[in-house]
């Protein structure tokens, strides 16, 4: 068997999903296409890193840093993770860029069309790789899915997509600070959690289709999709990957820098600006304004 091939990551933000993305960077698996090595973790003090790397990759020997921006010019990061806010990706992937660093970009990619259109076209001008992490694209029970609908075409043609996926959050409860709450940090649930019915949506009819919503139930996970011949509810998973399967689309990205490509044939530039417009007009139809559109 011959030796994976080796990438190593450096990791901007010590918050939740950086901790889920490098536990599933080093979680043992059968199907590993890429050794991952974490290489340098920034955060915004050299003693959040450090906590973080003690509780999250134990065993690795990361370099520590107290900015971002000692990530971006180590020379020993292949490539970097931005798990900030949505609000801060298009100045941490500026920054990046400018440096010559890959990108894995968080999902949502930014706050709004613009901003991603402004980061993609510096990325084109560098040469320099970049990918939205819309881990849920890159699941191979996703891929089968999608094989399924629209080229095995099992319920014949699609016409109408159901998606619900809630939270049990009390935002009203919430302090005003939270991100939930404030304007400028992207407020409410659109770029958090509404992008995935979204991505549900589109992957289902592979169009931007209108339709009809209503409010979930405060939490619930929820999918059907109805064809002329059938429907397919999807309810459970029919297996049990180890971690959380964000190692899908690190897999994915590592083997797109190691082949020199630019953008991922998974989630491709034009798809993530297909996302933020249509994220853009729910908001306009909302009448949800974020400073950022107005600069």
């Amino acid at each position: 068997m011959s030796e994976l091939p080796a990438i190593r990551w450096g990791i901007v933000a010590t918050g939740m999903i950086s901790s889920w993305f490098v536990e599933d960077l080093l979680v043992s698996r059968s199907d590993a296409k890429v050794k991952h090595i974490v290489q340098a973790i920034g955060s915004s003090s050299v003693q959040k890193g450090q906590d973080f790397s003690k509780q999250y990759c134990p065993n690795s020997q990361p370099a520590i840093y107290g900015s971002y921006g000692e990530v971006y010019t180590d020379p020993n990061v292949d490539i970097v993770y931005i798990g900030t806010p949505h609000a801060f990706h298009k100045q941490n992937c500026l920054d990046a860029i400018e440096a010559g660093k890959p990108i894995l970009c968080e999902k949502a990619f930014t706050i709004n069309t613009r901003e991603a259109k402004e980061v993609f076209a510096r990325a084109k001008a560098k040469g320099v790789y970049v990918a939205e992490a819309m881990w849920l694209r890159h699941r191979p029970l996703v891929q089968d899915l999608q094989r399924m609908l629209h080229k095995d075409k099992v319920i014949g043609e699609v016409f109408r997509v159901y998606s619900e996926f809630g939270l049990g959050l009390d935002i009203p409860n919430l302090p005003d600070s939270s991100r939930y709450k404030q304007p400028h940090l992207g407020a409410g649930s659109l770029l958090d959690l509404g992008i995935y019915t979204l991505t549900w949506a589109i992957l289902g009819l592979d169009a931007g289709t209108p339709g009809s919503s209503e409010k979930p139930n405060s939490r619930t996970m929820r999918d059907q999709v109805k064809g002329i011949i059938g429907r397919n509810a999807i309810k459970t998973f029919e297996y049990k990957p180890v971690g959380r399967g964000y190692y899908w689309e690190a897999d994915n990205a590592a083997l797109d820098v190691l082949a020199g490509k630019l953008e991922s044939d998974v989630m491709p530039w034009a798809e993530t600006i297909r996302v933020m417009e249509m994220m853009d007009e729910i908001r306009r139809q909302g009448g949800t304004v974020y400073p950022q559109d107005e600069e």
